[in-house]
């Protein structure tokens, strides 16, 4: 389950043009018909695979979107690397379908300028939601840097 940085994303994070630590950093869900693409930018650019349905409103501030919370920053000297984590997101009631991917996300005035940081791969196939509680446990995908 790899995470991969968008080049405009990793760009942003370089030249402090977006701060990690302070800025406000969203995650919205895909589908599995996205195609992961480094060179997407813009969330404009992953919207049509945005989930929807029950538990899950996408779009632009939509409730589907979640902040994240409790960003915490590490480095691991075995695997040379710094890694960013946070509180899981968390979706109640979530019946929509098969999620794919998680774009990790900074929105600004709407779609269109709103810069895509990293996509995370949820795994082969994709996650079910099935009507309870859908928890993506952002350990498991630690978006780093490598050495």
């Amino acid at each position: 389950m790899p995470s991969k940085w968008t080049n405009g994303g990793l760009r942003r994070v370089l030249d402090g043009t977006f701060n990690l630590t302070s800025g406000v950093v969203k995650v919205m869900l895909l589908n599995t018909a996205y195609v992961p693409d480094p060179d997407h930018e813009f969330v404009s650019s992953l919207s049509a695979f945005e989930m929807s349905g029950t538990g899950y409103v996408g779009g632009f501030g939509g409730s589907g979107r979640k902040t994240l919370a409790g960003k915490a920053f590490a480095k691991d000297d075995t695997l040379n690397c710094a890694t960013m984590d946070a509180t899981d997101p968390t979706w109640a009631g979530a019946d929509f379908g098969t999620a794919g991917f998680m774009a990790i996300v900074q929105e600004v005035t709407n779609n269109g300028d709103s810069p895509v940081l990293a996509i995370l791969d949820l795994g082969t196939g994709g996650v079910l939601t099935m009507g309870g509680t859908f928890t993506v446990q952002l350990g498991s995908f630690a978006l780093k840097l490598s050495a």
